[in-house]
């Protein structure tokens, strides 16, 4: 298999591809959902050569390159006439969480069902919860819960999560780009506006018009970065200092067209980006406690896809019917 687009390409694995392979797989970090323990990983070059020598087209491990450097691994495995179940693993740190894995399995779906594939097979680390918001988002559907099905890397059994994907409900992310329609914003009057834009167009979640005005006005003064469709904002980010080591996720909002598309997560990226680069050691996020509403459920599972653990829940911070839960991150 060869595909190639833009700055991508996912081609065949081969022997030259061998060591490569295998410093990812002796990767704690890189293999840390993996279902085998990485004990097996000193014979991994063995092993990759055993991969990438098969001539059988229902099973291949494919290299990820971008930009002409190789980033990662994907592969596929059909199944039966009709399913394929694939993987993938992007291994380079600095080509995370930027969308990429998105755009990748994208080229991937679309080509197997191109051949005729009527449906897509995954599983994951239920604990991967930043993966299943990416499944989620291309379309996949959770279908199966696997309890204590493998060992990591230590030994210690874990769960496992099942997606399938059919064509009716994939989302291609083809053309929604590799983080580029993210920007900075510097001038306060331009963060308001966008604020402005996208605050009074959610007013399911910014119902009070003095707390939305109260968000729009002090937007000006905190880092905002936004999103894009061509030169039109569709959603925003806000941090604010709230300590000499911790910044707070104080505001974000994407236009209900724009929602399940991944630019929640583009943007925060983007704004964790910046934190790290201004010196930060962590960040928090303040919701409504899980249980009260589903608009907040939602928004609850959503920072912990990002990665968010539970700090605590004060029951009076706003008022009783709306519990604050805080959540924390290490950067």
């Amino acid at each position: 298999m060869y595909i190639s687009y833009k700055d991508i390409c996912i081609r065949n694995a081969e022997v030259k591809d061998c060591a490569q392979l295998a410093t990812w797989w002796n990767d704690g970090s890189v293999m840390a959902h993996a279902g085998f323990p990485l004990g097996l990983n000193t014979n991994a070059e063995r092993i990759a050569g055993q991969i990438v020598t098969d001539t059988d087209d229902t099973r291949r491990r494919l290299i990820i390159e971008y930009k002409d450097q190789p980033i990662g691994e994907t592969s596929y495995r059909i199944v039966d006439d009709m399913t394929a179940e694939i993987g993938i693993k992007i291994c380079e740190p600095q080509y995370q969480e930027k969308g990429l894995g998105r755009v990748i399995l994208s080229l991937l779906i679309k080509q197997l069902f191109t051949n005729g594939c009527e449906k897509i097979i995954l599983d994951t680390n239920i604990k991967n919860l930043r993966a299943q918001h990416v499944y989620e988002l291309l379309g996949f559907q959770k279908v199966k819960i696997n309890v204590d099905s493998w060992k990591d890397q230590l030994g210690e059994w874990q769960s496992s999560v099942d997606y399938e994907l059919v064509p009716e409900t994939f989302h291609d992310y083809t053309e929604k780009g590799v983080n580029e329609m993210v920007k900075l914003i510097n001038t306060a009057e331009e963060k308001r506006s966008i604020a402005r834009q996208v605050l009074e167009a959610l007013t399911e979640w910014f119902e009070v018009p003095e707390t939305r005005e109260d968000y729009i006005q002090k937007s000006g003064d905190w880092i905002m970065v936004a999103s894009f469709d061509e030169d039109v904002p569709n959603g925003f980010l806000c941090l604010k200092e709230t300590g000499k080591d911790t910044i707070e996720l104080a505001v974000m909002g994407v236009l209900k067209n724009y929602h399940r598309q991944g630019i929640g997560t583009q943007l925060f990226d983007a704004a964790k980006q910046i934190a790290v680069e201004q010196g930060y050691s962590f960040m928090q996020v303040k919701t409504v406690a899980m249980g009260y509403y589903e608009d907040y459920d939602q928004t609850n599972r959503f920072y912990q896809s990002l990665g968010f653990k539970e700090l605590e829940v004060f029951p009076l911070y706003w008022d009783e019917a709306n519990p604050c839960q805080i959540y924390v991150m290490a950067l």
